[in-house]
């Protein structure tokens, strides 16, 4: 019986029963295959507006893009964190658990965060509601641009305490867990500085490679032939800068949240 072969969710509730040293066990040995999640042949450029051309390329072939400026000024990226520390301060966020499609567990040196999906609160919160659609708006964007066809999203409010919180390497969808393809990210952090901790660790996947069998040519992950199983992922720390967006392939790039020093804040969208 090999852990490896498990999937993501499955092997972290084992290890938070069995108690074990989550770091001996949660890096993984090989990256991940690319997915194909956007249809760039269908791009229609005219209907970009926060995203470039090169944005979706750069998301489709190396897995991940970072962005500024979601928001228009300052004081309304200020207004968003504010009100999400006001939410951990009056306990509508709550302790964090990891789920599949039947059971959720808690475990905090997993998962340190408090979070709370804004659907199912009481929205009265301008600033909050103002970047969700923010949020939103990027969806229309790719559904308008490159046929996307998103219908619905979830959208999830976190804060992170500090004292070392993080959340361990893991991937936002698989196989008996929440079915997602893009995980959009929105940091308010607005006086984070280096040290402060929190930072987003992305584990690129592999792209794919061309081989030659006879005439044909077909499409091989990379990490499975040659040299290339060999390979370890490419990794990118990203700092939790307030205005921030992060976009990354849900199925196939593994990521964590590093320890976090200080409160640290987001929104994410799937």
């Amino acid at each position: 019986f090999h852990m490896e072969f498990l999937p993501p969710h499955l092997k972290l509730k084992i290890i938070s029963s069995l108690g074990q040293q989550i770091d001996d066990v949660v890096t993984q040995e090989a990256p991940m295959e690319i997915s194909e999640v956007l249809d760039l042949s269908k791009l229609q450029e005219s209907k970009l507006s926060f995203f470039t051309k090169q944005d979706l390329h750069n998301l489709q072939g190396r897995g991940y893009i970072v962005k500024g400026d979601l928001l228009k000024s300052k004081d309304r990226v200020r207004a968003v964190w504010d009100a999400l520390l006001q939410l951990e301060k009056d306990g509508t966020l709550k302790p964090a658990g990891m789920q599949n499609s039947s059971h959720t567990w808690k475990q905090s040196e997993i998962r340190g965060d408090k979070m709370a999906f804004i659907t199912s609160m009481e929205m009265k919160n301008t600033a909050i509601d103002e970047a969700a659609k923010a949020m939103d708006a990027l969806k229309a964007e790719l559904n308008e641009a490159v046929d996307f066809q998103c219908s619905k999203v979830s959208i999830q409010a976190a804060v992170y305490p500090g004292n070392g919180t993080r959340y361990v390497k893991h991937l936002d969808s698989c196989k008996g867990g929440p079915n997602r393809r893009l995980t959009v990210l929105f940091y308010p952090n607005i006086d984070w500085k280096a040290g402060d901790g929190g930072e987003l660790r992305l584990y690129l996947p592999l792209k794919k490679e061309k081989a030659k069998h006879g005439e044909k040519e077909v499409v091989v992950p990379e990490g499975k032939t040659g040299e290339a199983a060999k390979r370890k992922a490419e990794i990118i720390d990203v700092e939790p800068t307030g205005n921030k967006v992060v976009v990354f392939l849900s199925d196939c790039v593994e990521h964590e949240v590093l320890r976090s020093n200080t409160k640290r804040a987001a929104l994410t969208m799937w």
